[in-house]
């Protein structure tokens, strides 16, 4: 036997007919919980792990979908940031460099006003990566000697890797 429970077609409609409470939950007289329900995910949260999702497995089209559709529902700054530097990943990645780059500028605008260091670090990395491939080497310098500046006061992990980039960066400036 299961542990399931079946319900009545009587206590179905019962349930239809009587206003629903949670137990353990007292109400207002407005029948408004006291204690608030478990946080469900929003349609927001759900369209931005959709995408990253997708991202990650390389459908970049249906992911740009999913983040396109999350943009205008979010209302937090710094996941508005974070779907911004996302989309200039798929850019990025589907050789649109100059779509991606406004992205990314979008995206550090929100990481900097909101004082997020690693964010701003990761989208000044992904900044360089296509300002390199656009051969605009100086700005890529700029870009990626303020992420090492950022990853040495965040002792961030990639901090190695990075210095040898900004390396190759210089010596492409010379």
């Amino acid at each position: 036997m299961s542990n399931q429970r079946s319900t009545t077609k009587q206590q179905e409609e019962q349930k239809k007919a009587a206003p629903s409470r949670t137990s353990k939950t007292t109400t207002k007289a407005d029948d408004t919980p006291k204690t608030p329900p478990k946080k469900l995910p929003n349609d927001s949260e759900l369209l931005v792990e959709l995408g990253r999702r997708l991202l990650a497995n390389r459908k970049y089209g249906e992911a740009r979908a999913h983040y396109e559709k999350a943009l205008p529902l979010t209302q937090d700054p710094l996941t508005r940031a974070r779907i911004l530097n996302n989309l200039g990943l798929i850019e990025r990645n589907t050789n649109q460099l100059e779509a991606a780059e406004g992205y990314y500028q979008q995206a550090l605008d929100l990481w900097q006003r909101y004082g997020d260091l690693a964010g701003e670090a990761t989208t000044l990395y992904n900044l360089a990566q296509a300002l390199k491939t656009l051969k605009r080497h100086d700005e890529a310098y700029v870009a990626m000697q303020r992420c090492v500046e950022l990853d040495m006061r965040l002792q961030h992990p990639d901090l190695k890797q990075d210095k040898a980039f900004l390396v190759e960066l210089e010596k492409a400036t010379a």
